[in-house]
């Protein structure tokens, strides 16, 4: 990580309770360490995977051996690589409250429509439509990228995470494009009318 940079400075943050925070701590956790192993991520989410990899061994080894238990022998731009299967049902919650927690930070209310997640570098790899699948989820980040191409780009920490918002009340849709360690992106759809079929990744 760049000596001196506080990636800490001006967090985005959220009301919530004590229980409520309790409770979505492994949850958080187990996130962080899916986002950690991306292949694109940039020189803080290397140095990040090296210090949440350590800690998670100290605390809780149980946690990365369940994430390794799967591995799958891959080749990323030439380079021989390792893909593991995670759950994407918790996952994908996950991330859809972390959306919820953007939405309600900027309009002071939550979203009332369903949110669908699709992040592009998890490749669907064992489903017997997995080319297509993830040729879909492909096309859908280009043409969410240029529909939020004017958007700015908010979070004070941009090498950590940062996220664009597009929303339309009067067509109950929202868009949200969100970035960790320059890599790993997450796509958060919510439209009636343009939602993707069920089931894709």
């Amino acid at each position: 990580m760049p000596e001196g940079v506080d990636y800490r400075k001006n967090l985005i943050t959220v009301p919530s309770c004590d229980q409520h925070n309790t409770k979505k701590s492994r949850d958080d956790e187990y996130l962080l360490l899916i986002l950690v192993h991306g292949y694109f991520n940039n020189i803080a989410g290397r140095t990040h995977f090296n210090k949440k990899i350590i800690r998670a061994i100290t605390r809780r080894p149980a946690i990365l051996a369940a994430l390794y238990k799967n591995q799958h022998s891959v080749t990323v731009d030439t380079t021989p690589t390792i893909a593991v299967d995670i759950d994407r049902i918790r996952f994908n919650k996950i991330l859809e409250q972390l959306c919820q927690g953007l939405f309600f930070k900027k309009y002071a209310y939550t979203w009332p429509e369903e949110i669908e997640i699709h992040c592009p570098i998890l490749l669907s790899m064992n489903d017997p439509d997995s080319d297509k699948v993830n040729t879909l989820v492909n096309n859908l980040s280009k043409a969410i990228t240029k529909k939020l191409d004017q958007n700015d780009k908010n979070g004070e920490n941009q090498d950590i995470f940062w996220y664009q918002m597009l929303v339309d009340n009067t067509k109950k849709s929202m868009l949200c494009r969100m970035m960790f360690y320059g890599g790993f992106e997450i796509l958060a759809i919510s439209n009636p009318l343009l939602r993707s079929r069920r089931g894709i990744v």
